[in-house]
């Protein structure tokens, strides 16, 4: 959580910062690609704990409802981040707004890292 936090600050920052349009994109998908890296590699993470954890029976339903979730939580964030940015008017608010949700995630990381230990 926290690498994927940071790459998020890092796009802010370049939304902040960097005056070329190109770069900022460049940016901004270079963080993403990364984010989804790490959230594949977590996933393939947490998938393998739930089926060492789960009885062989029940291995399906307990799969189906976890990837039910994760499909749902990814256009949540996609209209949550959609709907903040449609709001704010230029490049460096929306770096503001990426800095902050990236803060407020980054809480949630520290908070929450003795639960993913």
């Amino acid at each position: 959580m926290m690498v994927s936090t940071g790459l998020l600050l890092i796009t802010g920052l370049a939304m902040l910062y960097l005056n070329s349009q190109l770069l900022i994109i460049s940016c901004i998908i270079l963080s993403f690609v990364l984010v989804q890296f790490v959230f594949t590699v977590v996933s393939i993470a947490i998938l393998s704990e739930i089926q060492g954890g789960v009885e062989p029976n029940m291995l399906g339903s307990v799969l189906a409802i976890v990837m039910l979730i994760s499909m749902v939580a990814l256009p949540l964030g996609e209209v949550f981040y959609g709907q903040v940015l449609a709001i704010v008017e230029n490049n460096q608010d929306e770096g503001i707004v990426f800095i902050a949700i990236s803060s407020v995630s980054m809480l949630v990381a520290w908070i929450s890292r003795k639960f993913f230990k």
